[in-house]
């Protein structure tokens, strides 16, 4: 069964480089969260780097005491020591109100923070209590496969949509199949590209690709699979994948927050939807499907 874990960046802080989005108020953070319990979300992803995100995500916490999503959270990509990680746990805890479910690394590079040291203690926190699982959030599939062979990674987090071809090798989809970790896909509307929303700006790159082609195949497949609906297109083709164990979905309201409940609701692609999905792709840049390479 594939959990749904509502994103939490844009409660957080300004998110969003396709299309700028503001910061919503207090009431309207807090009416989100509680409309993602009514929806059946079973967690929340959120990060000490998304602003005020944990400090709301604690507050909609005391006052909904009973609420059943868990937290899963990232340390802050600016821990540079080790010997930081028991304040910064200890800040999170006092934040959020209560412990973790799961923590990551914000990047993989932080494995090495420390001659590994920041990894050492995570792990002692995770022993002593203070998390339930732990693991890394990576960029890319190289990372992927260096996280997969680190027998302490318990969760990996990865960006994946429909465009993407890096990680359909042979190599990898044996991979991530075999894995015992938790494996958990963000990314899954390309920061709300995948939407087909007219007011979203397609980024401009250094190589060329054709923005105009890429919304006629989303809005194609939509058509014959999902009744036109791009949105439930990408959700239910990642959540078909038997690999993925979480989608990690953001939304701006309630309205969002029930489509793509209703959308999950409607199962996985068959199988040869998922194959002619594949096979109409058109071919895309690397660096589209890496945000932070967006100019």
């Amino acid at each position: 069964m594939t959990d749904l874990v509502l994103g939490t960046a844009n409660i957080g802080l300004a998110y969003g480089q396709a299309l700028a989005r503001d910061l919503p108020d207090d009431e309207q953070a807090l009416d989100l969260l509680a409309a993602a319990d009514r929806a059946g979300f079973s967690a929340l992803d959120t990060a000490a780097a998304y602003g005020v995100a944990e400090r709301r995500i604690g507050r909609y916490l005391d006052i909904h005491n009973h609420s059943q999503l868990a937290i899963h959270t990232k340390l802050s990509p600016d821990l540079s020591r080790a010997d930081q990680l028991h304040d910064s746990l200890k800040e999170m805890r006092q934040t959020l109100g209560k412990a973790p479910a799961q923590i990551l690394l914000h990047r993989w590079t932080q494995r090495y923070v420390d001659n590994g040291g920041l990894w050492d203690e995570l792990r002692a926190a995770r022993d002593a209590g203070l998390c339930g699982k732990i693991g890394v959030s990576v960029q890319s599939p190289e990372e992927t496969q260096e996280a997969l062979s680190d027998p302490d990674v318990e969760v990996i987090q990865l960006a994946y949509n429909l465009l993407d071809w890096r990680y359909e090798t042979a190599h990898m989809q044996t991979a991530l199949l075999a894995a015992d970790v938790r494996i958990e896909v963000r990314s899954i509307l390309l920061q709300g590209l995948l939407t087909l929303d007219p007011q979203m700006s397609w980024p401009e790159l250094s190589q060329p690709y054709d923005s105009e082609g890429l919304v006629e195949y989303v809005s194609a497949q939509a058509a014959q699979w999902t009744m036109g609906n791009p949105v439930a297109l990408c959700l239910r083709f990642v959540s078909s994948l038997g690999w993925v164990d979480a989608l990690i979905m953001g939304a701006d309201g309630p309205a969002q927050l029930r489509l793509l409940s209703q959308s999950k609701a409607e199962g996985a692609l068959p199988n040869n939807a998922i194959d002619a999905i594949r096979a109409a792709r058109p071919y895309v840049p690397e660096a589209l499907l890496d945000p932070s390479q967006w100019l």
